[in-house]
């Protein structure tokens, strides 16, 4: 598994990994609303963020939801959550949930 991450990366794979999946949910999103649903996002690697954040503007222009659950920790989920809440304060709703 670790060889396949490294030679996707390598070759530049997560940026087509955006797109195709940009295409793959406007492709859905025109037949049916969509809720994608991003569990345990805290762990997630560099590029499955990045096809997130690809899907963010998709959600302005068509009945997309997206739904992240993450740990409050420092992460690179909770980073990005934070621009995401900044820069979609309109559309964000965040609930925080104690142990």
């Amino acid at each position: 598994m670790e060889e396949r991450v490294k030679i996707s990366h390598e070759r530049g794979a997560p940026s087509s990994h955006s797109t195709r999946s940009q295409d793959y949910v406007r492709s859905r999103v025109k037949r049916q609303s969509l809720c994608v649903i991003w569990e345990d996002m805290h762990w997630a690697d560099p590029s499955s963020l990045e096809v997130f954040e690809s899907l963010l503007p998709i959600s302005t222009e068509a009945r997309l939801l997206l739904v992240c659950v993450a740990r409050p920790d420092e992460n690179l989920a909770t980073e990005l959550l934070g621009r995401v809440r900044d820069k979609y304060s309109e559309r964000y709703q965040s609930i925080e949930l104690s142990p």
